[in-house]
């Protein structure tokens, strides 16, 4: 048992936009009811205990009059608690909101270390899908026009530096032409087409006509006004709250630091006075953002007609639920794995892929999906787990559908180095396949072919494919041409020359 008197909640630990109140009395009844519930999560630091995990109960057992509350003490710092809290209630306890969910994001998009993470990686802390965090960042301002050249990432226990030059640029979906592919599986993972949108939902919202009283600073409370005006993504709005802030004579510098000390003053701690005042002065990096949302809004009500369509479930998530259904989620995962799921899709063959662009035209369907449903005001892209499990199916089955020549595996290849894939478990298994091509596949020993001399036993096949040249022959094997690429003298095989 700790003393609650002894636990800190003051060091943005909580991750929640608020607090549940209702959720906090059913706590309070629980713990005068003599109910036995999980103990909280703390992280000591020598100094403090920051509390991680477990707000609505350490304020129930407060309510209830308690004076201690039993609790797992974890070392680490302030900082260790941040970040566990940030996918606290992932799989548990009270439902995260859409909201707690970018707070998440947020969070560690506004830390210099954190927001050098992979969408991935980042991803995995909270709890959420690597496009809902490719999402915010574009939204948050630290997108592709805004990222440094490297970033972090963490392989196989080490930590690289890996460019990200190309990530996240929207590509076109995959060609649907091509022979041998599932025709069902691309009717179902496909988006209903463009029409004249008559939606009344396009419509401009509207925008005070005068600044607002928010912080009674007329200068700060102006700049607030005129971020509304751009966040419309209306043009003619737009382009006069950029020509009102010309006239604004102090510096916007200046601006966000009174800003940031009225949050601090009105209960706020300085993770929030950081996120709510990124980008504070910025208008045309928020006007670029909030154009393309705007744009990505008139696309989906283009496409589905209404907002209520917009988020209501596809024909392609209403077939990989009813593929999955009775299936119960994974204990303490909150999803089902895919080795579980995969007995159940492969029953349906409208939902096998036939050829990995067959893959590829699913995953660029999820992406366009998300990006659509994100566009809107407070609205989450996420499809139903049971689509997320199903795109890991067909994730897992780039590894045993063979290429069908050269540009087909390339274009595998170019999706895995794009969308930062690489550090995923099915990835060697992949290369091997991508490197064995169809012919390969079919030789005795296959991936054990290869040999050692050829190919180091640490090397992913990453480097031996892109040393292939473009006009490779489609009907030549690529797994022919690793050894070749390995042999290679120069930059062709960094394993080779580091290792030979």
């Amino acid at each position: 048992m700790l003393e609650l008197s002894a636990i800190r909640t003051d060091g943005g630990t909580q991750a929640r936009v608020a607090m549940n109140a209702q959720a906090v009395a059913e706590y309070r009844d629980a713990f005068r009811a003599g109910v036995d519930l999980p103990p909280v999560i703390v992280f000591y630091d020598d100094a403090a205990h920051w509390l991680a995990d477990g707000f609505h109960r350490y304020h129930g057992a407060k309510a209830a009059g308690m004076k201690s509350i039993s609790a797992n003490i974890m070392p680490g710092s302030r900082r260790d608690a941040v970040l566990y809290s940030l996918k606290a209630n992932a799989t548990h306890g009270l439902r995260r909101t859409n909201a707690d969910k970018r707070k998440a994001i947020e969070t560690m998009l506004g830390d210099p270390e954190w927001s050098q993470w992979s969408d991935s990686r980042i991803a995995g802390a909270c709890g959420v899908s690597d496009k809902t965090v490719a999402s915010v960042r574009a939204i948050f301002g630290n997108s592709e026009d805004a990222k440094p050249a490297v970033r972090t990432v963490q392989r196989g226990g080490a930590t690289y530096t890996q460019r990200i030059g190309s990530i996240g640029k929207v590509r076109p979906i995959a060609s649907a032409t091509s022979t041998g592919d599932n025709a069902a599986f691309r009717a179902l993972f496909s988006l209903p087409p463009i029409q004249p949108a008559t939606s009344t939902e396009l419509a401009v919202p509207v925008v005070p006509s005068e600044p607002e009283h928010v912080t009674g600073d007329f200068e700060v409370d102006a700049v607030l006004w005129l971020q509304g005006m751009v966040r419309t993504g209306d043009q003619a709005l737009i382009g006069r709250a950029l020509e009102a802030a010309k006239r604004i004579n102090t510096p916007m510098k200046e601006l966000q630091k009174r800003y940031e000390g009225h949050i601090m003053r009105t209960g706020g701690h300085v993770l929030q006075a950081m996120l709510a005042t990124l980008n504070f002065g910025d208008l045309n990096r928020i006007a670029k953002t909030a154009v393309a949302k705007a744009q990505r809004r008139h696309e989906a009500l283009s496409r589905f007609g209404s907002m209520e369509a917009v988020y209501a479930y596809t024909p392609a998530e209403e077939a990989c639920m009813m593929a999955l259904d009775g299936l119960k989620p994974d204990a303490g995962r909150g999803w089902i794995d895919v080795d579980r799921a995969a007995p159940r899709f492969a029953a349906h063959p409208d939902l096998v892929p036939a050829t990995l662009t067959d893959c590829l035209v699913e995953f660029d369907y999820w992406h366009a999906l998300y990006s659509l449903r994100a566009a809107f005001e407070g609205g989450f892209g996420d499809c139903d787990p049971a689509g997320s499990t199903h795109e890991d199916y067909a994730f897992a089955a780039l590894a045993r559908i063979p290429p069908r020549d050269t540009a087909e595996a390339m274009a595998v290849l170019d999706r895995l180095l794009e969308n930062d894939r690489m550090g995923r478990a099915e990835v060697p298994a992949i290369l091997r396949n991508l490197i064995a091509g169809p012919r390969g596949r079919d030789r005795a020993g296959d991936r054990d072919s290869l040999p050692p001399s050829a190919a180091p036993a640490h090397c992913n096949g990453a480097c031996c494919l892109r040393s292939l040249p473009r006009d490779h022959e489609p009907d030549q094997s690529l797994h022919a041409h690793s050894a070749a690429g390995h042999r290679r003298s120069g930059a062709a095989c960094k394993c080779h020359r580091s290792h030979a």
